[in-house]
C-alpha cells in the first residue's frame, strides 16, 4: 500500500468509487474480498481486534502494522496515513476507514480501503513487506488542463525528491502550477518503494495527461497531482 494470488489465497473483485462526503473521505477506493466469513466466528472477533489495535496505533506515527491470531488462523493488516496529516486528522481518517471496511467489504476474508488519507488492508495470509507494483485503482479529473501544464507535470514527475517513504515536487506557478505527492507502504523498503512510485507515475501520465489533477493506487503505493 504484495497480493498472492494462488491456491489457498484469495481471489479479490475490484469495485471503485470516486465522490465527495463530508470529512477526510473525499476519495475512496476498495477491494473486497469473494470469500466470507461468519458473523460471530472466530475469525470476526480476530478482525475486530486487529481493526481495533490498528485505528488506536497508526495515528502515533502515521503507520502501523500486526497482526492476530484466532483459533483458526492468523490475520495480518496494516493502516497508514498520508505523511503531511495531523495527529487529530489521521485518528480521524483511522476511524472512519474502520466503519468503511466494514460497510463495503463486512464479512470478506481480505480487504484493501484506500480513503483521501489513510489506507488499510487485511489478509489471512502474509504481506508485509512484499511489493506488488499492480493497478487497483485510478481517477483522472474531466477538467482539462491549461497550457503549459501539462508540460509542468512531466517536469515534475522528473524532479521528485524522496522524504523517507514520501515524494513531493512543485513547478510552475499560477493555473499551470502542478504539486505532484507520491507516497509508499510503510513496509517497504527505499528500492521497492522507488520501482512503485515509477511505475506509478507512468501509468498516471499515460492515463490522466491532459487533465488538471489526477490519482492512482497500486497495491504498493499512491500518487496523485
Amino acid at each position: 500500500m504484495v497480493f498472492f494470488h494462488i491456491s489457498l489465497f484469495l481471489t479479490l473483485s475490484i469495485a471503485s468509487n470516486a465522490a465527495p462526503v463530508p470529512g477526510p473521505i473525499e476519495y475512496s477506493c476498495w477491494s473486497c474480498g469473494e470469500e466470507k466469513f461468519t458473523n460471530g466466528s472466530s475469525y470476526s472477533t480476530a478482525l475486530d481486534n486487529l481493526l481495533a489495535t490498528l485505528i488506536t496505533n497508526a495515528p502515533v506515527t502515521g503507520f502501523f502494522q500486526s497482526s492476530v491470531q484466532s483459533a483458526e488462523l492468523t490475520l495480518y493488516g496494516l493502516l497508514q496515513c498520508r505523511q503531511d496529516m495531523s495527529r487529530d486528522s489521521c485518528d480521524q481518517c483511522a476511524r472512519d476507514i474502520g466503519q468503511a471496511v466494514k460497510s463495503r467489504c463486512s464479512s470478506s476474508l481480505g480487504a484493501k480501503i484506500q480513503l483521501y488519507g489513510c489506507f488499510l488492508r487485511y489478509e489471512n495470509h502474509p504481506f508485509f513487506s512484499v511489493l506488488d507494483e499492480s493497478l487497483l485503482c485510478l481517477n483522472c479529473s474531466s477538467i482539462a488542463s491549461s497550457p503549459g501544464y501539462d508540460d509542468n507535470l512531466k517536469s515534475a514527475l522528473a524532479t521528485l525528491s524522496r522524504r523517507g517513504s514520501s515524494f513531493t515536487a512543485t513547478v510552475g506557478s499560477g493555473k499551470s502550477q502542478v504539486f505532484v505527492l507520491g507516497e509508499c507502504r510503510g513496509d517497504l523498503s527505499s528500492q521497492q518503494c522507488d520501482s512503485c512510485v515509477r511505475v506509478a507515475m507512468r501509468n498516471m501520465t499515460d492515463r490522466c495527461i491532459g487533465n488538471t489533477s489526477g490519482s492512482i493506487l497500486l497495491n504498493s503505493c499512491y500518487t496523485r497531482f
